[in-house]
């Protein structure tokens, strides 16, 4: 393990963070795996009393991911950076690059949430009280401003990208699935629409009244400055028509995928949420 690297701010103030844990962490059965697909593996992996998020990534050509800009090296670098900035991310552990017969491995520190719609969904009878909808409204969007404030630009801003969970008496926000995501100066508001409604593009378990108070949460709390331009040229109605009209398409675009797999399917079909609305396990 001689090229692992703990994150900094762990060796100068968390001594229990040490090579030994880690390798333990890096090899320890998981929990559970969380999701997989074609580019890496996420488990959760409990070692020595303390919970962890383990990315696996499949191998690449050797050399690019030896000294490339590979999804991994990336995905550190940012953990690191919004660490230091303070963001919404995961708190990164350690970062295994990729060597011969060993695949690169981040490690985050777990964030105890779910996806926004499925944590949505679990308290749903919480949520009734409209000042928790708010207070929860108002996690998702200070994140979100923290995230486009700090130049962030994704191509895939989904509602499963975003997890959310209880913070004593309120509610916390992160953002994960980072590989494709930049910190690359503020982003043209065209951008920052596309992610909005993307992360709109919600199960009808979330009602439209919850969507446009998070809109609205938005503006007031930053995202107004953020869309200053757009804002003044257009206007605040066609903003909320804009990101209506893409939510839509990427809904009929969802529904479209479905039919094509010629699955049985309901309303919440494709969000990970059964018949009832409720999550699935």
């Amino acid at each position: 393990m001689s090229s692992l690297r703990i994150a900094p701010h762990l060796a100068a103030s968390d001594p229990a963070i040490d090579r030994r844990l880690v390798g333990q962490i890096l090899t320890a059965d998981p929990v559970r795996v969380i999701h997989r697909n074609r580019r890496s593996t996420v488990a959760e992996v409990s070692v020595g009393g303390s919970t962890f998020a383990r990315k696996t990534y499949r191998p690449r050509v050797a050399v690019l991911d030896r000294w490339g800009p590979s999804p991994a090296r990336r995905t550190w670098r940012l953990l690191l950076e919004g660490h230091d900035r303070g963001l919404p991310l995961p708190e990164p552990i350690a970062f295994a690059p990729a060597r011969r017969g060993h695949r690169a491995v981040v490690v985050t520190r777990w964030f105890a949430g779910d996806h926004l719609h499925k944590t949505h969904a679990r308290e749903r009878e919480r949520l009734r009280d409209p000042a928790e909808r708010a207070r929860f409204a108002s996690a998702v969007v200070d994140a979100l401003v923290a995230l486009f404030g700090a130049g962030m630009r994704t191509r895939d801003l989904a509602p499963q990208n975003l997890l959310v969970g209880r913070r004593g008496d309120g509610w916390g926000a992160c953002l994960v699935d980072l590989d494709d995501v930049r910190l690359a100066g503020p982003p043209r508001p065209a951008t920052i629409i596309e992610s909005l409604a993307q992360l709109g593009h919600l199960p009808a378990t979330v009602t439209a009244r919850e969507r446009l108070l998070g809109l609205r949460l938005f503006l007031e709390r930053g995202g107004r400055e953020l869309l200053a331009g757009w804002i003044d040229e257009h206007s605040e109605r066609a903003l909320r028509d804009e990101i209506a009209a893409r939510v839509d398409a990427l809904a009929a675009a969802k529904h479209e995928r479905l039919l094509a797999r010629d699955a049985a399917h309901h309303a919440y079909s494709g969000f990970g949420l059964d018949s009832d609305g409720n999550p699935m396990p």
